[in-house]
């Protein structure tokens, strides 16, 4: 029988409602050997099976299942169960497993006819409980007026969510430290210098330094302002090149970098249009992004602006006057 505990400890016995369902075959002159079927009905919200046969002759019945209401019985749970003439009687089979069941039975007299009514009762449950939880004074909970409350406790018993006892989940260190308290540990994280002292405060109000470092990775200069994140330049140094020949330069990785800027002097001019600025994505397969007719003896700001492919390269091609001499640098921030 289902049970409610109530709030105050009481406990309730809730009693389900039945749903049954009254089945019935008649025959008045069921000849020898003959069967009456009553069936394939369907099991499913039926629980119990009660077979009553009133029959003027002697005989036996059996339920069988079946998978569908017109298939083959798959099992037999009750064989030629005997019944007396002129009586009741009251089977309630278990273990029924399948969706359909049938009753069928066989007049055993071995002349007469019988006057026979076979009816099945199947009983089970009408459907779900509605359970209403009341509090001590015996007024419903979780309404409009009176909400209620759901309260947690602890294996041993303590109510969570107490001053004393918190619900929020707390956070630990490995050492069984709390985490996020002012004293303990506080959540967040820190900054501090090699002293140890913290950094970002009005008394210690720290930098952020970009270091530029050449194509080599050797620091040129550092000497940047707080407010940028880190510049990375590469230079080309007294590159020589020999008459009408063309320099090409090593593809640098901008992955993680948005704008460059790529500038170049030559003691000689270029062909036309032959000191080019190149992007890649793969360091191997180059598409030009500008050009133009370098000068000689002009410092040139080739591209200045937003990178579209990961690697950039300076390309110079001298232009037939002479051996040269090219200085060209790439700069790149993510600013």
């Amino acid at each position: 029988m289902p049970r409610v505990v109530r709030n105050d400890g009481a406990v309730e016995e809730v009693v389900l409602p039945l749903n049954v369902k009254r089945l019935v075959e008649t025959d008045p002159a069921l000849g020898h050997g003959e069967t009456i079927t009553v069936g394939p009905f369907a099991m499913e919200g039926y629980g119990k099976i009660t077979v009553l046969v009133d029959a003027d002759q002697d005989g036996a019945f059996d339920i069988t299942e079946h998978a569908t209401d017109t298939g083959a019985a798959v099992k037999t749970p009750v064989t030629a169960q005997a019944t007396v003439g002129s009586t009741y009687y009251e089977g309630t089979p278990t273990g029924i497993g399948q969706p359909y069941c049938a009753v069928a039975w066989t007049n055993g007299h071995v002349t007469d006819d019988a006057d026979v009514t076979v009816t099945v009762l199947l009983e089970g449950s009408a459907g779900n409980a509605e359970v209403v939880p009341y509090d001590s004074s015996a007024v419903e909970l979780f309404s409009d007026t009176n909400p209620g409350s759901v309260q947690l406790r602890t294996a041993a018993g303590a109510t969570l969510g107490t001053a004393a006892d918190p619900l929020p989940v707390g956070l630990t260190t490995a050492a069984g430290a709390a985490i996020g308290e002012a004293a303990a540990a506080p959540l967040f994280g820190e900054l501090v210098n090699s002293s140890a002292a913290e950094l970002f405060t009005t008394t210690t109000p720290g930098q952020v330094e970009a270091l530029i470092t050449d194509g080599a990775g050797t620091a040129v200069s550092q000497s940047v302002s707080a407010d940028y994140a880190t510049i990375t330049v590469w230079e080309v140094a007294a590159q020589a090149v020999t008459q009408a020949a063309t320099y090409t330069g090593t593809g640098r990785d901008c992955l993680y970098m948005k704008d460059i800027a790529v500038s170049a002097h030559a003691t000689q001019a270029s062909s036309a249009d032959g000191c080019l600025v190149q992007e890649s994505n793969d360091n191997s397969t180059w598409y030009t992004l500008s050009k133009c007719t370098l000068a000689a003896n002009t410092n040139t700001i080739l591209y200045a602006g937003p990178r579209s492919r990961r690697y950039v390269r300076v390309v110079y091609t001298e232009g037939d006057a002479g051996a040269a001499v090219l200085n060209a640098s790439i700069s790149a921030s993510p600013q």
